[in-house]
């Protein structure tokens, strides 16, 4: 009998301290969206695509002024590669996805920029764009360039949109950056597996 106790107890002692194990190890690795964004993101918030942009944020305006620019590459980007029929069915409609979602925000943003501002948006030229020419590609060439392209360009959003996350004076500003810190990290993770099914060569 007493070796019956000792057993059950010697059982349920390994059992607590399996559970103590698994609860740190799940707790002390990063999640998939956290690895994937830290694997992304440029080693500092100073971004040359940014104007005044300093580590500690970037004004509002000049966020607009960049996102304007940024938005306007992703669609062009994604159009290109829906024109193109060799394009994989699975890439061709999440780019249409981004596209239409793009969309939105842009004439969202120009018109903040116009009622806030006083004035049209206007580019100034010192956006430098992000992705690469499509329209040479095709096959398994046009949709890597497009998802690795796409990956580069979302990190940059993120990076903007958590550097003005705290100087932004528009709440409508504020929750389009809360919307791409989610949104963006998200659909990196959708690429890279993209990226993953894609046939070697």
């Amino acid at each position: 009998m007493l070796t019956t106790k000792r057993t059950v107890a010697a059982a349920i002692l390994v059992a607590v301290i399996g559970c103590i194990w698994w609860y740190f190890e799940m707790y002390k690795k990063p999640t998939e969206q956290t690895m994937v964004y830290e694997e992304s993101a440029p080693e500092n918030l100073v971004d040359a695509h940014a104007g005044n942009m300093t580590i500690s944020g970037i004004a509002e305006r000049d966020f607009l002024k960049h996102m304007i620019a940024h938005h306007e590459e992703g669609i062009a980007a994604a159009k290109s590669l829906a024109a193109n029929e060799t394009a994989l069915p699975q890439v061709k409609t999440f780019a249409e996805g981004l596209a239409a979602v793009q969309e939105k925000e842009l004439s969202d943003m120009k018109s903040w920029h116009e009622s806030w501002y006083k004035e049209p948006y206007t580019q100034n030229g010192t956006y430098k764009p992000l992705m690469e020419d499509l329209s040479s590609l095709s096959g398994t060439e046009l949709n890597r360039a497009y998802l690795e392209g796409m990956i580069k360009h979302h990190t940059d959003a993120l990076t903007h949109a958590q550097a003005v996350s705290g100087n932004a004076s528009h709440e409508e500003v504020k929750v389009m950056a809360q919307t791409i810190a989610k949104t963006k990290s998200d659909e990196i993770i959708s690429m890279r597996i993209f990226l993953k099914q894609l046939p070697t060569e």
